[in-house]
This record gives C-alpha cells, sequence and structure tokens, in this order.
C-alpha cells in the first residue's frame, strides 16, 4: 500500500468516511482494516467503530471438512512437490473442496533454487505447479517469505488473483473467518498479528511459519498448526511434530476432528484421529473505554 492511500484512508477515516466508501478506493479491504488497526491501537480513539469491526470477517463458511497445510515453499532447494500433490489428491479423494494454506507458499528468494533465482520465475513456477482442480477452492494468507517479492517490486496479491481463480488470498499473515458461525483466525505467525482480539473472540487460531502439525489450547486460545509441505526443518528432526504434513480437519459443533498426515522415511503415516473441543475465550481487558459514539 502507497504512503498517498495510506494518508488517503487515514483522512477518510477520521472524517467519517464509510467502510464502503474506502473500499471503493481499490485496495484489498482486510489491508484497509489492518492499516487502520495498527494506526490506532495504541492512541487514544482505539479502533473500535462499528462498521469496521462488523466486517472484519473476510470467509463465512458453514460447518464441512477442510483440508489445512502450510509451508510449501515453492522455488526454494527445499520444496518437495509431492507432499502438496499427496494432499490435494487426498482432499479430492474425501471430497473435500476447501483448503486453507497459512502462509510461506513461496521461497521469497531466501533459499532459492538455482532454476527459480528471480521473483517472477519463482512466482511463475509456483502457480504453474501448484495443484488446480475443478471445486476445489484455495483460502491463502501471505507469510512473511511471500511479502519479500514487495522489496523486488513483484505484487503477489495481483499475479495470484490474475493466474488463478481458484485462489483467495484473505490477507498478509492474519485474517479472521467465520465457520458455523464461530470466529478462527487464520495466520502465518502464531500471535504475531493479535489484530482484533480485544473486541472479537476467536475461539480457534489457525495459522504455519513453525514447520510442526500439533494441536494445544494455551492461555484460553485453541490452536492448530499445520505443519509444513517441504522439506525445510528449522530446528531439525526432533519429535514427530516436525515431520512434513497436513491435516484434515472436520468441524461438528463446537469440536474440531483432526486427522494427521505426515511424511516419515518415505512412508504417508496417518494418525489416530484427535478432537479439539473450543474453549470459550474471555473478552480481554480494554486499556481504555471506547466512547459510546465508537461501538
Amino acid at each position: 500500500m502507497s504512503a498517498k492511500d495510506k494518508n488517503t484512508i487515514m483522512l477518510m477515516y477520521e472524517t467519517g468516511a464509510s467502510y464502503e466508501d474506502i473500499i471503493e478506493l481499490g485496495i484489498k479491504d482486510y489491508e484497509i482494516l489492518m492499516f487502520l488497526y495498527n494506526k490506532y491501537k495504541n492512541t487514544k480513539s482505539p479502533f473500535y467503530r462499528n462498521e469496521y469491526l462488523k466486517n472484519y470477517i473476510q470467509l463465512q463458511l458453514e460447518e464441512e471438512p477442510f483440508l489445512l497445510l502450510s509451508d510449501t515453499h515453492y522455488g526454494s532447494r527445499k520444496e518437495y512437490l509431492p507432499y502438496i500433490n499427496y494432499a490435494i489428491e487426498e482432499a479430492k479423494r474425501r471430497g473435500i473442496y476447501t483448503v486453507f494454506n497459512c502462509g510461506d507458499f513461496t521461497d521469497g528468494l531466501v533459499r532459492p533454487h538455482p532454476l527459480y533465482d528471480t521473483e517472477y520465475k519463482q512466482i511463475d513456477h509456483a502457480l504453474n505447479r501448484y495443484p488446480e482442480n475443478p471445486g476445489i477452492k484455495h483460502y491463502m494468507v501471505l507469510g512473511n517469505h511471500d511479502t519479500k517479492y514487495q522489496e523486488k517490486g513483484a505484487n503477489l496479491i495481483k499475479i495470484v488473483e490474475k493466474e488463478r481463480k481458484d485462489i483467495r488470498i484473505l490477507g498478509s499473515d492474519t485474517s479472521y473467518i467465520k465457520i458455523g458461525g464461530e470466529s478462527i483466525a487464520v495466520s502465518h505467525q502464531k500471535n504475531k498479528y493479535r489484530m482484533f482480539f480485544k473486541t472479537v473472540h476467536p475461539k480457534l487460531y489457525l495459522y504455519g511459519h513453525s514447520h510442526q502439525l500439533k494441536k494445544e489450547t494455551k492461555d484460553n486460545i485453541n490452536y492448530i498448526a499445520a505443519g509444513t509441505l517441504s522439506n525445510e526443518h528449522p530446528n531439525g528432526i526432533q519429535c514427530q511434530e516436525d515431520y512434513p504434513g497436513f491435516y484434515i480437519v472436520t468441524p461438528q459443533n463446537n469440536t474440531y476432528f483432526l486427522e494427521a498426515y505426515q511424511f516419515i522415511n518415505g512412508q504417508i503415516k496417518k494418525d489416530k484421529v484427535k478432537t479439539l473441543t473450543l474453549n470459550e475465550r474471555k473478552p480481554e481487558k480494554f486499556t481504555k473505554t471506547p466512547t459510546s459514539d465508537m461501538m
């Protein structure tokens, strides 16, 4: 987002422009929300205007099984495309048509393969080789590797939206969705941007980046880590959670059934189904009580 766009958004917001008015600028909705939140979160006029908060949800789905994956690192020396191909084929076999990708879709020229040593070579490679199947929709947040193309002037979001109609970018690192009416945070890095947690209370946090496949409940928040579908292991293989893998997740009446698939020594291992019952989140205390015209 350019400095001019940021100044325009700030001016419109402060003069009472509607959310719909700002959307007409042609900027991604999640970029507007993230910018305003970061701009006002530590001021005496926090970002709590109702018409903006009601738009924090980027996607609403009914309860249905989905494939959860992350960190494919296309264009990296450590990419391994059979992992992602297997995951998508398993989703097709199971009749699953929704995929959540928690970021680091690409390498971002961090450890590039010699064949994909420019931003456009990597992006083309990713879009050409990332599985495309009729009826399967991929919802993706960008990871820290993906956003490095911005430094080179390449707009990954616009390229993806132009070339792949089956992929929808939900946010840069963090977005919020609803599944069966429950708020869910979808992120790349765990807790990096707790964007609306003081006003919106997600029961579940889906994330990547750690290259671990696991579930946990901490500080009254439920987490599912999506693992990696590459051979990049930042800390080596120290436990089973570190092996490449993915989840098939089935939400049902506030309980999430998790089926873990992992690639171990050339074999696919399917773990027994685990359950995660979502806890009620307690509202966090406000640093400042919002005034009536802001709620």
